[in-house]
């Protein structure tokens, strides 16, 4: 079974098996127990308290989320996160010697009100629960103690968190460079809360009030640093981060990490979103003081709540209504605050206050930096409109028409297809322009800014024309952003046409050349064609009437014969496409010329009259030589188009028919002639 150590001076803890809770043999104080049997989730917990002890909360609290990752039913360890949210510590009492807890991380949230603190009293027994309500109940005594006193402080601007001292006493480098930025702030008008002057005149037991106030109303943090290590010191860090917690709900604070002597990659991981200021730079503390007066006006106004509650007018009634309203805007109950200073103006026409409420509550919101906040945010969201990056290069396109159109064959549209191209791109500037106009438009012509600026003081106006240039300032940086982002889609898209003009003039003369070779080829087959056509034709009737009178051929019928035999070469040759000549021509004349044998050779001995055998054979040869003298290569075109592959399928076929048509023909005849024969 786990030694658990006591959460209020760290001394191992006698604990009786099936009890809950225990009294410390070393401090005396009853406190619970965890309900685990684990050595490992023991040692977790043992961890965690120690961690604890040494103010080290966020490191402890995390320890606490693991445990309940690992059983969420575990009471303690939902305890163990309230009292570092708190950031509780067990002193002892020089009078009684009790432990008695102090808090470090005051809030205005109550303890009993807290979800882990429900979940604690959920999931604990009876006795558990006791000591959890007793605890918790004196926790928020000293929250209340802590938040009267906090009250009574006045506003900070500016909060600067640093180490005082190092590990040998003595005082840090740190501490001299924050008195002097505590003295340069202090001239320039702002209140600063500097922990070596601040606290100096103030019992420990009055350190947290005063850190707590300073902590919600700065609206800027300094956290300084000449060391990794001081940035991450106990105190100091529970000060940062603390800060950091209240940025995440009100985004008009700002925390600016100050460096030196160290690279700023050494910096906390949490400060790796803002922007650090590096202290060895010539002129820090002007630039310092600049970025300052980006966030806070010059002595800034309270909150615009407390500014109307100091100005009441003396008539009660009115007095009333300001406060009614101005806790109306705190509860965001915006229509009944609208109500309450209308009710003053029925009473004070001129009364300013009474405007700004209105002014607030209309835009939904609480103060004066919710207002900037509203007026920055108002017109985030944009519109583009499509936009041509540039001019269609129309001179560089006409002078390829005039050098690559071929009449009849490529012409203007095919080139134009080649010189496509899209130049627009999507922009926002207009929509950011106009914005501008519109919302400054707005801010001039509201006409209950216009009845505060009349009736202001002159604080306050300066409040509001700070306003207006921060407005103006967010606008100004949208429209700029805005023009960069066109500049760079417009440089990107002109570099891209100009190497695409590069490429298309490149494509429309490949397609020239191309074009130019493939009408050439056609004109080359037709001549063949016509060629073969006439020598077929002339060689074929000269084989019919060799060793044969003419005038008997011409007189008695064979001539008919010879035609029809050439006939039927040149229907061949016609339906012929240019890579299967060839093979056309050879079976046009072997069947042309075997349909002229059969009919010669009818009735005699294949051998008897060798003339015709020897004239066919030569009339063979030569027809032959004469197609591969004009067709010497076989022509494939690797550029067919599908369409055109399509064209050779049905040439194909069709040759195909043609040549079983003729065969048929003059079986028809032959056997005709040898009938009448």
């Amino acid at each position: 079974m786990a030694v658990f150590r006591c959460k209020m001076c760290g001394g191992d803890l006698e604990v009786t098996e099936g009890k809950s809770t225990c009294i410390c043999e070393f401090c005396g104080t009853e406190q619970t127990l965890p309900k685990v049997k684990d050595d490992n989730i023991g040692n977790l917990f043992n961890r965690a308290n120690t961690l604890r002890i040494k103010a080290e909360f966020d490191k402890a609290s995390a320890i606490y989320e693991k445990i309940i990752e690992n059983n969420e039913k575990e009471s303690e360890a939902y305890w163990g996160l309230i009292l570092c949210r708190y950031g509780i510590e067990y002193v002892e009492d020089p009078k009684t010697f009790q432990r008695i807890p102090t808090c470090h991380r005051a809030s205005y949230d109550a303890v009993v009100s807290d979800d882990d603190f429900k979940m604690a009293i959920r999931y604990a027994d009876e006795t558990q629960k006791e000591l959890y309500e007793q605890q918790a109940k004196q926790i928020d005594v000293i929250q209340k103690r802590i938040l009267s006193l906090a009250q009574k402080e006045e506003p900070y601007d500016v909060f600067i968190c640093y180490k005082e001292t190092g590990e040998d006493g003595k005082r840090t480098q740190d501490s001299v460079i924050a008195n002097d930025i505590y003295y340069q702030l202090t001239q320039e008008g702002y209140k600063v809360f500097y922990a070596a002057i601040t606290l100096e005149d103030k019992l420990g037991q009055d350190y947290e009030p005063c850190i707590f106030s300073a902590l919600n109303t700065a609206k800027v943090m300094l956290s300084l640093g000449t060391k990794p290590e001081y940035f991450n010191a106990v105190w100091v860090k529970n000060e940062w981060s603390r800060f950091l917690k209240l940025m995440k709900k009100d985004r008009s604070k700002m925390l600016f990490p100050c460096y030196r002597d160290m690279d700023a990659y050494e910096l906390p991981e949490e400060f790796s979103h803002l922007q650090a200021q590096d202290m060895s730079k010539i002129g820090f503390i002007n630039d310092l003081v600049r970025g300052i007066k980006k966030v806070i006006a010059k002595k800034e106004e309270k909150t615009v709540i407390q500014q109307v509650v100091q100005q009441q007018d003396s008539n009660t009634n009115q007095g009333v209504f300001l406060q009614r309203g101005n806790m109306a805007l705190e509860d965001k109950e915006w229509d009944k605050a609208d109500q309450f200073f209308e009710e003053i103006l029925n009473q004070d026409a001129q009364c300013v206050e009474a405007y700004l409420g209105k002014w607030l509550a209309k835009s939904q919101c609480s103060n004066f930096d919710e207002l900037i906040d509203f007026y920055k945010r108002k017109y985030e969201e944009y519109t583009t409109v499509t936009l041509q990056a540039c001019q269609e290069d129309k001179g560089r396109i006409a002078v390829s028409l005039s050098q690559n159109i071929i009449p009849g064959v490529l012409d203007e549209n095919k080139i134009k297809e080649l010189y496509q191209f899209d130049l627009t791109y999507i922009s926002k500037l207009s929509c950011r322009c106009k914005q501008k106009e519109q919302e400054l438009k707005e801010i001039s012509e509201d006409k209950l800014l216009g009845r505060v600026k009349q009736y202001a003081s002159e604080e306050l106006k300066q409040k509001i024309d700070y306003m207006v240039e921060e407005v103006t300032k967010v606008l100004e940086e949208r429209i700029e952003a805005a023009k960069k982002e066109d500049e760079k889609h417009i440089a990107s898209i002109k570099k891209e046409y100009q190497a695409f003009l590069e490429q298309a003039d490149e494509k429309a003369k490949q397609l020239k050349q191309k074009m130019t070779k493939q009408k050439k080829r056609e004109k080359q087959d037709r001549i063949h064609r016509l060629l073969i056509l006439l020598i077929g034709y002339l060689v074929y009737s000269g084989i019919s009437l060799v060793e044969c009178d003419f005038f008997r051929y011409f007189v008695g019928g064979d001539l008919y014969m010879t035609l029809v035999s050439g006939l039927c070469f040149i229907i061949f040759v016609l339906f012929s496409k240019r890579d299967f000549l060839i093979l056309d021509s050879v079976i046009g004349f072997i069947v042309s010329v075997g349909i002229v044998f059969i009919y010669h050779m009818r009735g005699e001995g294949m051998f008897v009259r060798n003339g015709w055998i020897i004239a066919y054979a030569v009339g063979l040869l030569f027809i032959l030589a004469i197609t591969l003298v004009l067709d010497l290569r076989k022509v494939t075109d690797t550029d067919i188009s599908s369409e055109q592959s399509e064209k050779e399928k049905k040439w194909k076929k069709r040759k195909i028919a043609i040549l079983i048509v003729d065969v048929l023909v003059f079986l028809i005849i032959i056997i005709i002639k040898v009938i009448q024969g």
